[in-house]
């Protein structure tokens, strides 16, 4: 029997897994017990793929074998290196979501098959694309990716579901930054706006106090010639970032920069809250102008706003705390765990999206992040111009949606139109983003241009219809009806493509008896030993063997059976 679908949220610096449980939902902890799974990757000595902390050990002594902040790569075409190895980023996320599903089968005792998974708000369509890829070859089920902002506002909703009232949630992670408009009445959870930038978060702070640290070195030429003295001070840097940013002086240790030693201490550094306030100046105007944003796009006065929440790692900076309450006109509040939040709100939306009890009377809506339409030809001066975007379904707009505009043919008697679908802000095609295309075929000769009506309907599960139809004067269809249908943020590789990157990660997978639980009971179980004697050791060590057969074999009930068995007779041993 498998797993009820688990809440992801796959995050820049860090991975968070839920489940919905009787009591609501509940963080599922890792193989060491914590809650919050580093977002890295890495390779050791021997070859072995870690994944998490361990993983974040050896980017500090051997950055050259392993990745972080992948997550910012989503959607490019950029890859990692990790030990002379190359691995695109929806590989590497694929990685982790697979590490952190082996943990939850681990806790929960059952296979997990499905999950929700979050994306930042602000994700287009390749980027929400390559996170389902991601979830497809960690061999997880995507039930609906849903935007980060909205989770955290679900698990919000559920433990507040009487309240009425207007909220503004600052989602600041590792690595985006998203503002979400909601409203909360009788049960309803209902987003007006997002807005947001995903390439803001807590690194991009830390990448300040660094090169602060560094005086006028690059820090990518530190990182090309000495990458372990990089990687040292920028853990140090981060640290020191989370000390000033809630009000306390930090001491940066610095490295001397004019020699070849791995790392040679130079005069440390205080940085004081006023001064890192400084170096983040840039940064919080960027983190502003998504506030405006939703505030203008929904025609929201400050007044009307009841609440600000705040979500994610970093937003626990001061900074940001003084600006939302200079924007948006008062104080901040977490309201849940913001490292938490938003995987509680994942396994919430699970339940919602297989009907658990106890949620029927809560409701969802989510808005468009991207205005939705198809390339239009402009007339300047006396001259036909292509590559103009014109909107059909605005950004903010509440889904489920319906909405048609019409459009003309360019040319008399012209008998094909090919409609190329975008999303973005964008005046020019050419800056938005290309989702799919349809052609318009066998249209009657006229001497007059003819009007086609274009119907896009999107869900909450991210499927896009595309209609075009040939209509008359009244709007009526007088043709046939030509339609596409996007799965927007759904994996695009099928068949022997997919299968390839499938065994292609496979061969990375960890063998059973590296997992850190199996690994601690082997050791304890191999120091009690010859404190035994007699039939008692024999005993034992008959319930050790039973252990080591089963790793080999790699059968997970047989594992677990036979830990359990063992984990028994060391605590009835003292072991």
């Amino acid at each position: 029997m498998s797993a009820p679908p688990i809440g992801i949220d796959l995050g820049t610096t860090h991975t968070v897994v839920a489940v919905l449980g009787a009591e609501g939902p509940r963080i599922v902890p890792n193989a060491l017990g914590e809650p919050l799974t580093p977002s890295v990757v890495a390779f050791d000595e021997q070859g072995a793929l870690r994944v998490g902390a361990p993983a974040r050990a050896i980017a500090l002594r051997a950055p050259d074998r392993a990745a972080a902040c992948f997550k910012r790569d989503m959607g490019t075409d950029r890859t990692h290196t990790l030990a002379g190895r190359t691995f695109t980023p929806v590989e590497l996320s694929a990685m982790v979501l697979r590490q952190v599903k082996t943990d939850a089968e681990a806790w929960l005792g059952r296979s997990v098959e499905a999950a929700v998974v979050t994306v930042p708000a602000y994700f287009n369509d390749s980027q929400r694309a390559a996170t389902a890829q991601a979830a497809q070859l960690a061999e997880l089920k995507v039930l609906r990716l849903v935007n980060e902002p909205t989770a955290a506002a679900i698990a919000y909703g559920l433990h507040a579901r009487d309240a009425e009232a207007k909220l503004v949630v600052l989602d600041l992670g590792g690595g985006t930054f998203d503002v979400t408009l909601l409203e909360l009445f009788e049960g309803v959870v209902e987003v007006q706006a997002s807005a947001g930038d995903n390439r803001l978060g807590g690194e991009d702070f830390t990448d300040a106090v660094v090169r602060w640290a560094l005086d006028d070195v690059d820090p990518s030429t530190l990182r090309a010639r000495l990458p372990e003295v990089l990687a040292r001070l920028r853990e140090g840097c981060e640290v020191a970032k989370r000390q000033a940013a809630t009000g306390e002086v930090a001491i940066v240790a610095r490295p001397r920069l004019d020699g070849d030693d791995v790392w040679r201490p130079a005069e440390p550094r205080a940085l004081t809250p006023d001064l890192f306030a400084g170096l983040a100046g840039p940064l919080m105007r960027r983190v502003a102008e998504p506030i405006r944003r939703v505030l203008r796009d929904t025609d929201t006065a400050v007044d009307d706003i009841d609440g600000v929440l705040l979500v994610g790692g970093a937003s626990r900076t001061r900074l940001l705390h003084h600006l939302a309450e200079r924007l948006l006109g008062r104080a901040p509040t977490t309201g849940r765990d913001p490292d938490l939040a938003v995987a509680e709100g994942a396994a919430v939306q699970a339940g919602l999206v297989l009907g658990a009890a106890g949620l029927e009377d809560l409701v969802v809506t989510d808005v468009t992040s991207f205005s939705l339409g198809v390339e239009v030809v402009r007339t300047l001066g006396d001259r036909l111009r292509n590559g103009f975007f014109a909107t059909v379904v605005p950004r903010g707009t509440t889904l489920p949606t319906s909405r048609v505009e019409t459009f003309w043919t360019v040319e008399p008697n012209q008998r094909q139109v090919d409609l190329r679908i975008f999303e973005g802000e964008a005046r020019r095609v050419d800056d938005n983003e290309l989702l799919g295309e349809l052609a318009v075929t066998g249209i009657p000769p006229s001497p007059r241009t003819v009007p086609i009506a274009v119907r896009f309907t999107h869900d909450l599960n991210g499927l896009l219809q595309v209609e075009a139809t040939q209509v008359d004067a009244r709007g009526d269809a007088v043709g046939r009806r030509f339609e596409t249908v996007l799965q927007r943020g759904g994996a695009q590789l099928t068949g022997a493509a997919l299968a390839q990157a499938v065994a292609r990660l496979a061969a990375l997978k960890t063998h059973p008896r590296d997992l850190l639980q199996n690994r601690v009971v082997l050791q304890r179980a191999e120091a009690l030993v010859p404190r035994l004697v007699g039939a008692e050791r024999r005993a034992f060590e008959a319930l050790l063997d039973d252990f080591e057969g089963a790793l080999e074999a790699q059968h997970p009930d047989g594992i677990d059976a036979t830990r359990s068995r063992l984990a028994e007779a060391l605590h009835e041993l003292g072991g």
